[in-house]
C-alpha cells in the first residue's frame, strides 16, 4: 500500500483573543502574570505543536491545505504576523521538509483589504495584492487568488491532484441603492423639505447616488471553475482531487441570518464537481465547524463531491490519508479529526473513512483467495500466511498485508489493531 496525506488547517483569526485564549480558569486578576501564562496550554501554540509532530509521522508525502482568514479585519500587518507565525512553527521554509507545491493557502474573506476597493473600479483581484506579497516574500508563492492554483503530490505512480480556487471576489465591493429604493426616498424627503428650498433635486439625485453598502458576499470566478473542471478531467483515474477554498458549498446547520453571504454560485461548482465520474474532495473552512458531507448526483456522469469543513485552528485540524493499491488505485479516504482536549493535549476525535474502489473490483485475483482462506474466527496474520502455504499459495508476508488492507477497504474482512504493526493483526471475515 501507498498512502499520500493531506493536513486542513481552518481558520486562524490571528491575532484575535481565539488565537491566544488561555485554558485556565482565572479568578485571582490580581495574580502575577508572568507567572500565570507559563502554568496553562495556549490553544494555537498547542494544536501546532501537535500538527508538528504528526508530521514527523510517515508517511513523507505530505501537503497541508490553509483554508483562509488568517487576520480579522482585512488588515495587512495582522497577516504577515500570522504568515511569519505559521512558517516558523510548521517550518514552511524549510525546502528539505516541503515543497511549495504541497502547500497550498486561499483567502478568506477576512483576508480582504477593503480600503483598496474603489467605487466604479472593476479590478476584483486588487484587494489580494498585499496578502499575496507576504507569502511571496517568505519565499512561498503559494497564494494565488488571481487563478486556479493547481500542484500535484506523488508517491510513486500514485498522486493527489492538489487545487486552490478564490471563494472572495465578491467580498468587499460596493452595492449602491436600486433604482426603485433611490426613486422612493427622494420622494419622500422632497414631500419633507417641500416648505423649505434648500435643497435641489438635482443635489438629492446626487446624494444617492453615494449611498452604499459593503458586501460580504462569496462567489468564484466562472472561467476558473471552467479551468478547475477541465483540469480535473485530465487528471488520470490513479489520482485523487483536492480542491481547497474557504467558503462552504452547503448551507452550515446553524442558521446564518445575515444578507448576501452566501455563495452565490455554490449551486453550479457542486453540480460540476459531483459529474465527473468520481470522487471529488471539497475542503474548506469559514463556517468555524468541522461536518464531512458527501453530495451525490444522478446523472449518467454520476460522481461524489466529499465536502470537509475545518475547524478554526485553535480548536484543531483535520487530516486526510489517502491509501492506494500497491497497483495505483486510489481504495480509500481516512479523514481524521484532530482536536484540542480541556487538557490541553490534541487527540484523534473520530475517523471516517471514504471508499475509492467498489466492493467487487480488485486489480490482484489473490485477493480472493486470502478471502476464501479467513474464517469467522480471528486469525492472525502468520497463521493466515502459513495456511495459505499448506495449500500451495506462496504470498510474501509484505504482499499478504497489503491484500488484507485492500480487502478490508472492501469491507471482505475485518483487522482488528490494523493501525499497529502487522504482527498484532488479528483477521476474520465479517459476521
Amino acid at each position: 500500500m501507498r498512502l499520500v496525506r493531506v493536513f486542513q488547517l481552518g481558520d486562524v483569526h490571528y491575532p484575535g483573543l481565539g488565537s491566544q485564549t488561555p485554558m485556565v480558569d482565572l479568578k485571582d486578576q490580581a495574580f502575577p502574570s508572568h507567572l500565570a501564562k507559563v502554568v496553562h496550554p495556549i490553544r494555537l501554540q498547542n494544536v501546532i505543536k501537535a500538527l508538528l509532530a504528526e508530521l514527523d509521522e510517515p508517511p513523507a508525502e505530505t501537503a497541508v491545505m490553509i483554508c483562509g482568514d488568517l487576520t480579522s479585519y482585512g488588515l495587512v500587518e495582522p497577516y504577515r504576523d500570522c504568515v511569519g507565525y505559521l512558517v516558523r512553527g510548521l517550518s514552511l521554509d524549510d525546502t528539505t521538509r516541503w515543497s511549495p507545491d504541497a502547500i497550498h493557502v486561499v483567502p478568506g474573506n477576512h483576508d480582504v483589504d477593503r480600503d483598496v476597493v474603489l467605487p466604479g473600479s472593476d479590478d476584483l483581484f486588487a484587494k489580494f495584492k498585499a496578502f499575496k506579497a507576504i507569502w511571496d516574500d517568505a519565499g512561498l508563492p503559494v497564494l494565488d487568488p488571481e487563478a486556479v492554483r493547481a500542484t500535484s503530490l506523488a508517491s510513486g505512480a500514485c498522486s493527489i491532484g492538489l487545487f486552490s480556487l478564490n471563494s472572495c471576489i465578491g467580498c468587499g465591493e460596493w452595492r449602491h441603492l436600486p433604482d426603485y429604493m433611490a426613486e422612493h426616498l427622494r420622494e419622500l424627503l422632497a414631500r419633507e423639505m417641500e416648505a423649505a428650498d434648500d435643497f435641489s433635486q438635482l443635489v438629492l439625485t446626487s446624494v444617492f447616488s453615494d449611498v452604499w453598502e459593503r458586501l460580504d458576499t462569496p462567489a468564484f470566478v466562472e472561467e476558473q471553475v471552467s479551468q478547475l473542471v477541465r483540469a480535473i478531467q485530465t487528471l488520470p483515474m490513479t489520482s485523487v482531487p483536492v480542491v481547497l477554498a474557504h467558503h462552504n458549498l452547503l448551507p452550515q446547520s446553524v442558521p446564518r441570518i445575515d444578507v448576501y453571504t452566501e455563495l452565490i454560485n455554490s449551486g453550479l461548482i457542486r453540480s460540476r464537481l459531483s459529474t465527473l465520474g468520481r470522487t471529488v474532495f471539497y475542503l474548506h473552512g469559514h463556517i468555524h465547524d468541522d461536518p464531512i458531507e458527501t453530495i451525490v448526483r444522478d446523472s449518467p456522469q454520476a460522481g461524489r463531491l466529499v465536502c470537509v469543513s475545518a475547524p478554526e485552528l485553535t480548536v484543531g485540524f483535520n487530516e486526510l490519508l489517502f491509501t492506494f493499491t500497491r497497483h495505483d488505485i486510489p481504495i480509500g479516504c481516512t479523514i481524521r479529526r484532530h482536536r484540542l482536549r480541556q487538557h490541553g493535549g490534541v487527540d484523534v476525535e473520530s475517523e471516517q473513512r471514504i471508499r475509492l474502489i467498489e466492493s467487487d473490483v480488485h486489480a490482484d485475483p489473490r485477493i480472493k483467495t486470502v478471502v476464501d482462506a479467513i474464517g469467522t474466527q480471528w486469525m492472525s496474520i502468520y497463521d493466515l500466511w502459513q495456511h495459505l502455504k499448506t495449500q500451495g499459495d506462496r504470498i510474501s508476508r509484505p504482499v499478504l498485508q497489503d491484500l488484507l488492507l485492500e480487502a478490508e477497504w472492501s469491507d471482505l474482512v475485518v483487522i482488528k489493531a490494523a493501525t499497529q504493526a502487522p504482527r498484532l493483526w488479528r483477521v476474520r471475515r465479517p459476521v
